[in-house]
């Protein structure tokens, strides 16, 4: 899939159809998974300072969200409420419109809020079964 240089009409592809004949997933969804993978196997370090970087404290979750200013072991915690991905693996929690100042976030998505932006994600996203209870805490 390439426009020539010489061709008059220069077809567009979008980003989606270009995904779906690389056979690669969106790198936002790329990224999920490499954080779950990691934060599943955090738990099996010896280490009793990484133990405790895996465990979920909620209150300080809920706390940070209104600062915008997450830690990374609060994935987690949004990953089982389903704000970091919907259960059609659509990346949801930088979708939701707000002003580029306000970094706090709506622990209360509702999905209509999504369609500001493109939510069409490649077929091998569609199809992906990272997202399993070992994976997301639950």
């Amino acid at each position: 899939m390439y426009c020539r240089y010489d061709s008059v009409n220069k077809p567009y592809y979008s980003n989606n159809a270009l995904y779906n004949r690389a056979g690669i997933p969106r790198i936002d969804n790329y990224i999920i998974k490499l954080t779950r993978d990691y934060m599943a196997n955090l738990a099996n370090i010896n280490n009793n300072y990484m133990s405790e970087f895996a465990s979920i404290v909620r209150s300080s979750a809920i706390n940070t969200a209104a600062t915008g200013y997450i830690s990374p072991h609060a994935f987690m915690y949004y990953d089982k409420k389903q704000l970091i991905q919907n259960s059609n693996n659509i990346p949801i929690i930088y979708h939701t419109v707000r002003h580029k100042a306000n970094k706090a976030l709506d622990l209360n998505i509702p999905d209509e809020r999504l369609s500001k932006y493109s939510i069409a994600i490649p077929d091998v996203d569609k199809h992906t079964n990272h997202r399993n209870k070992k994976n997301i805490g639950g």
